[in-house]
């Protein structure tokens, strides 16, 4: 389906309302989406990462801690240990 609106035209109505650009957005919910798989589901870690589509597993475990300020098998460990 197509808006009618050049990819310039959406980009800035996108961070005049939401004041974050779209690839901000994206990450946001790509971690949200990961944070919660990483804290409820025992998936290993190199199989999220394939999963995602990330182009190694030292890159998913970068974006994580970009994301957190934890890397994902510490932030797994916190957040499993906070849900017993």
């Amino acid at each position: 389906m197509e808006l009618g609106l050049t990819k310039e035209l959406l980009t800035l109505g996108v961070q005049y309302h939401f004041r974050k650009s779209p690839k901000q957005i994206l990450r946001q919910y790509l971690a949200k989406e990961l944070m919660t798989k990483l804290s409820r589901t025992e998936i290993p870690m190199k199989d999220l990462s394939e999963q995602y589509h990330f182009q190694s597993h030292s890159q998913f475990t970068r974006f994580i801690k970009m994301m957190t300020g934890l890397t994902p098998t510490r932030y797994r460990a916190i957040k499993c240990f906070d849900q017993q």
